[in-house]
């Protein structure tokens, strides 16, 4: 029987450089009995290694979203003949699943249908900075589009939409597919197995395996992350309506002058929230955090996260630096329309010579003819 490990986030826990990291390294893994599939089904090219996209996958047709689902278990049923183990990854499970009671059952009949045994793998990350990390992610978002500032968000829950009472989302799981199926991890330096202490290493050491000098991590990138003033400034641009309807405009200008500065400038710890209100957004989920050390963990103190809950300084805006930020922000923006009419006018003029060239021919031709 071979075993599905199903990785099902949560978000901001570097699922991305899992799946750059695993499709770079396929061969490797196939060789150990191991297989990162690209199951090649009807969903957008985005989700290529989010392979397990198809168990949440909604289309408006109900039809087709059966017919994907059904096609995902059938190549999953072809691929178990050949491999031990099979390694799918879709980080929005953990949200979308919390939305469906049956979700769970669903899927634990469906794996068994297919004669897979399910193991599903959970990275925790503590309350106070998902929701901080998650907030920068959506003003970021050419997706999302985020307007309104964090202390917004907090307040008229925005930011409460995703499922942060871990012991009872992970209670649900373990009622539909067994609790010795359930893999718990928590998102901390402190907490990664493996010599390395890398979400690389531990991520393996949960499939069983080890990380050797053999795997290569050369397409893995870092996540875009806006600092200081470039945070506010787009904040600002996604509340205008033109912005709103354009795809990824002026997401490459902000963010090289923001990486660009960031290289110069020494990164000093912020936090998003008010003095004292961080500590107070933690008690929320002081309850459910032990129980999930307790009961899932195995932890008979009930302590979740190691790192100690530091109060850094509020971020604020740098007035006096702002107005440079946006004249460096504006020049990346007409440098890069620049290159932009550049590269069309070589386009165009490519064109106009091949038409050149086509019309002197025929004409050569006719002269030629009439000769």
């Amino acid at each position: 029987m071979a075993t599905v490990y199903l990785s099902i986030g949560l978000p901001k826990t570097d699922a991305t450089a899992v799946q750059a990291f695993l499709r770079e390294n396929e061969n490797l893994l196939k060789d150990q009995g191991y297989c990162f599939p690209d199951l090649q089904l009807n969903i957008k090219k985005e989700c290529r290694d989010k392979n397990g996209r198809f168990l949440i996958h909604k289309p408006e047709n109900s039809e087709e979203r059966n017919t994907i689902r059904d096609e995902g278990f059938q190549k999953l049923k072809e691929l178990a003949d050949g491999y031990s183990n099979i390694v799918l990854l879709e980080e929005e499970i953990w949200q979308m699943a919390a939305k469906d009671k049956e979700f769970w059952k669903q899927v634990a009949e469906d794996f068994e249908k297919i004669g897979c045994q399910l193991k599903v793998i959970v990275y925790l990350y503590r309350q106070d900075l998902f929701v901080q990390s998650s907030w920068i992610q959506n003003v970021q978002s050419n997706a999302v589009k985020e307007t309104e500032n964090f202390q917004e968000c907090l307040e008229n829950g925005a930011l409460a939409d995703f499922p942060l009472d871990y012991w009872d989302c992970l209670t649900g799981i373990a009622e539909n597919i067994g609790k010795e199926n359930l893999i718990v991890r928590v998102h901390e330096k402190e907490q990664l197995e493996g010599d390395e202490q890398t979400i690389f290493s531990d991520f393996l050491h949960a499939i069983g395996l080890t990380l050797t000098e053999q795997y290569t991590r050369e397409s893995v990138k870092e996540d875009l992350h806006l600092n200081g003033n470039f945070i506010e400034i787009k904040r600002i641009l996604n509340s205008v309506p033109a912005y709103q309807k354009m795809n990824e405009f002026l997401c490459d200008p902000i963010t090289l002058v923001n990486d660009h500065l960031s290289k110069d400038c020494k990164q000093v710890d912020i936090s998003l929230f008010a003095p004292g209100e961080q500590t107070a957004y933690l008690q929320r989920f002081e309850a459910g955090n032990r129980k999930t050390a307790q009961d899932f963990l195995d932890r008979a103190d009930g302590q979740l996260f190691y790192e100690p809950v530091e109060e850094f300084p509020q971020w604020e805006i740098e007035p006096d630096a702002m107005y440079e930020d946006i004249l460096l922000f504006a020049t990346a923006v007409f440098c890069k329309q620049e290159q932009r009419m550049l590269d069309l006018k070589k386009s165009v003029q490519v064109i106009q010579d091949n038409l050149f060239y086509k019309v002197c021919r025929k004409v050569y031709k006719k002269i030629r003819y009439r000769k």
